[in-house]
């Protein structure tokens, strides 16, 4: 499982990642994220895999495999670089 200091907050129709740890009142580090966002995040804090990531995505939404592992790959890689997973 891996580890992240925000937390995961549907408002509406809106996902947001809020930081939970010192930098909270900091507004510039609140991400807002869309569904698929909002469930790779949620997929790779509870330590699934790419490929069952990816399932889930593709079983609600019509995108080819090579578009959804390019997409993953650079969230991730966003996430990880703004400090919002490690």
């Amino acid at each position: 499982m891996s580890k992240s200091r925000y937390e995961l907050k549907q408002v509406s129709d809106n996902y947001l990642l809020i930081p939970t740890h010192s930098e909270a009142f900091d507004l510039d580090k609140v991400m807002k994220l869309n569904e698929v966002g909002a469930i790779i995040f949620k997929s790779y804090i509870s330590g699934l895999s790419k490929t069952e990531t990816m399932t889930l995505v593709m079983a609600e939404y019509d995108v080819s495999i090579d578009a959804m592992s390019d997409d993953y790959d650079e969230f991730i890689k966003e996430l990880k670089s703004g400090g919002y997973i490690d």
